[in-house]
């Protein structure tokens, strides 16, 4: 995962995963315990890996508690 930073007024961070068969997402906790999930792009892809480009409209870093990194069913998480 490369850090999450600001991006004018979106918060942008971006995840190379190996796990090309399963659905992930990516969400962030703000400080008001609020959920906020992303607009994701592929970022670029080769054999075995992808990257994704994960873009939270309209946030400012500082209002960031965690990330949460989900694999479908998503009751699987990690968080950072």
């Amino acid at each position: 995962m490369r850090c999450p930073e600001q991006n004018g007024s979106d918060v942008v961070a971006e995840i190379s995963q190996t796990m090309l068969d399963h659905a992930t997402k990516l969400i962030i906790i703000d400080k008001d315990q609020n959920t906020l999930e992303s607009i994701r792009h592929e970022g670029g892809k080769s054999p075995g890996l992808v990257r994704y480009v994960h873009r939270f409209k309209n946030l400012n870093i500082n209002n960031v508690d965690h990330l949460e990194f989900q694999k479908r069913p998503y009751d699987y998480w990690i968080t950072f």
